[in-house]
């Protein structure tokens, strides 16, 4: 897969939807006129993308859902391919922050080699590059004592709309994650935790097109409240909501 672009800061809307698989191949289908393929996307359609998420001893992201928090906050490292070691690929660093249904997300592109021992001093000669970004995470970092706590990895689908490149649709299939303390993953067994399921997301700014609301109501489909990281949560560390 081609890298993806290595500093992003954007806002947007994002709505979820939890489907059969099967009615995700269906939509597919009846999207395919008026979308694009992301020129990310492999041959066959998709990319993988392996997320590690950043958490308290608390899980302090992961309680900010569940009570209900308006605004809420998530560090998480990102890569894509399907070889789940983080040192031999491109990685990412970000933040992304929701505000009710709002999306606010910072990227930055950094050396996985420092990642091996991560402290303090192992983020210091990157952070003048991006001291916005770092002085957020610093403080965080200290005060929540924020560690590797979860990796997801899935199957991703992407397309553009062919009238406006601002509207995005995503299928996310096979949905698997483990618990991790570092990042060395290379022997970490990787549970399916959606086998049946898909995650459809649209992403956007401004309206929803009305082809598009159209295929919303034609197979009532409804908005989900839905976090892969508190869904992994709560099948991996088998939580109480």
């Amino acid at each position: 897969m081609k890298n993806k672009k290595t500093t992003l800061n954007f806002r947007r809307f994002e709505f979820k939807y939890i489907l059969p698989a099967k009615l995700s191949d269906l939509l597919v289908g009846s999207i395919s006129k008026f979308v694009t393929p992301d020129p990310y996307a492999q041959d066959n359609g998709y990319y993988f993308v392996n997320s590690i998420y950043l958490d308290s001893p608390q899980l302090h992201s992961y309680r900010q859902k569940q009570n209900g928090l308006r605004k809420r906050k998530k560090y998480r490292l990102r890569y894509y391919g399907q070889n789940p070691n983080i040192f031999t690929n491109p990685l990412f660093f970000e933040i992304k922050r929701k505000d009710g249904a709002i999306i606010i997300k910072d990227r930055i592109i950094i050396n996985s080699q420092k990642l091996k021992q991560i402290s303090l001093s192992s983020w210091k000669n990157i952070s003048q590059k991006h001291p916005n970004f770092f002085s957020e995470f610093y403080r965080d970092y200290r005060t929540l004592q924020l560690k590797p706590k979860l990796i997801i990895q899935y199957k991703r689908q992407p397309f553009f709309s062919r009238f406006n490149k601002n509207f995005r649709i995503t299928f996310d299939y096979d949905l698997k994650s483990a618990k991790t303390n570092n990042f060395n993953l290379d022997r970490l067994y990787l549970k399916n935790t959606m086998p049946h399921l898909a995650v459809m997301e649209v992403k956007f700014n401004g309206g929803i097109p009305p082809w598009f609301s159209y295929i919303i109501k034609s197979n009532n489909l409804r908005r989900n409240s839905f976090s892969k990281y508190c869904h992994a949560v709560d099948q991996i560390y088998k939580l109480d909501p």
